[in-house]
């Protein structure tokens, strides 16, 4: 059975952005055929737009093992 390794970024600025990182993690490994590897810490981030009031975002990247057949 062949493995691919994946990055996938998940950013979030709205209400509790740590626990939406949390649940998207989560529902990553759930996925058929998945394994969450590990996850990188949890950055906090400046908002790219300068001069509005959008929140920081919080941002991760879990690692995740896909299993082809």
């Amino acid at each position: 059975m062949a493995t691919v390794s994946a990055y996938i970024a998940l950013g979030a600025n709205l209400g509790d952005a740590a626990a939406a990182l949390r649940l998207a993690a989560k529902a990553i490994a759930q996925l058929p055929q998945t394994q969450l590897v590990k996850a990188s810490r949890i950055y906090k981030t400046a908002p790219l737009v300068s001069g509005g009031d959008q929140p920081s975002a919080i941002d991760s990247a879990p690692l995740g093992c896909d299993y082809l057949n």
